[in-house]
């Protein structure tokens, strides 16, 4: 079985290039989504959008405009990784394997957060007078009951809340593991992006730049001497005129520099 950056590993084992070739820009996008994801619930509370568990008396119109403009790219992204990841997850592990370790990554997450968690989230949206059910959304009046007295009867809230990803992510998952099996057959590419955006993407991609963009490349060293440097490294002694309109040899060249 191919290993993360194209090597063999045997099925089950994991592959020592999985570990060489760890992705820190995958990782480091990761913590950006995450960041994004937080941003994007507190931005929640102040705009327009009436589908929230919490919500401020007054709206804010920068939080409308940045709530949809991070919404935008914030989820997707977050399935455009998971995507990747369950790829590279293949090539070092059994499609069985692999689904037990989503049972385990998804799945217990997901159950756990639902104890643990929705029946708080529940009691906080229903005192603030909204109901988020599975057949839709709908303003009631607000809960005005103590908490300990509503978790008596509902110690396991009705809904899974912000924990939806899980459950989507791993049914997709299981709906397209044969896709994703094939994908993870294939020798994984390993030339660098050239142009524009592969000079942003990677260092090892600047010289196709530098080939499409001659007129950026960096001069060539100037020679040294035995004595070192001199002035006529610094001056120049191109023989081009001077303010008066002399030309002629630099009366620095060949001194050693101080």
């Amino acid at each position: 079985m191919l290993g993360v950056s194209g090597t063999i590993a045997e099925p089950g084992q994991p592959a020592l290039a999985a570990t060489e070739g760890r992705r820190t820009d995958i990782d480091g996008l990761r913590i950006v989504v995450c960041g994004s994801v937080i941003l994007l619930h507190s931005l929640l509370i102040f705009a327009d959008e009436p589908r929230y568990h919490l919500k401020s008396d007054v709206t804010s119109q920068f939080a409308s405009v940045a709530f949809r403009f991070v919404h935008i790219f914030s989820m997707p992204t977050f399935f455009v990784l998971a995507g990747w990841s369950a790829v590279a997850s293949l090539r070092v592990r059994e499609p069985i394997q692999f689904v037990r370790e989503r049972v385990l990554r998804l799945i217990v997450p997901l159950v756990s957060g639902m104890v643990l968690f929705s029946s708080a989230i529940k009691y906080i949206e229903l005192s603030n007078g909204r109901d988020l059910r599975l057949d839709g959304f709908r303003l009631i009046t607000p809960l005005q009951q103590r908490f300990i007295e509503f978790y008596s009867h509902y110690p396991i809230g009705r809904t899974w809340s912000h924990l939806w990803f899980l459950l989507y992510l791993f049914l997709i998952t299981i709906l397209l593991l044969p896709l994703l099996t094939q994908l993870a057959r294939r020798a994984p590419r390993t030339d660098q992006p050239t142009g524009a955006l592969g000079a942003t993407i990677t260092p090892r991609s600047q010289p196709p730049v530098r080939a499409a963009f001659p007129q950026f490349r960096a001069p060539p060293a100037r020679p040294r001497t035995r004595e070192g440097p001199t002035r006529a490294g610094v001056a120049g002694n191109d023989q081009s005129p001077d303010r008066h309109g002399h030309v002629g040899r630099n009366r620095y060249a060949g001194r050693p520099l101080p």
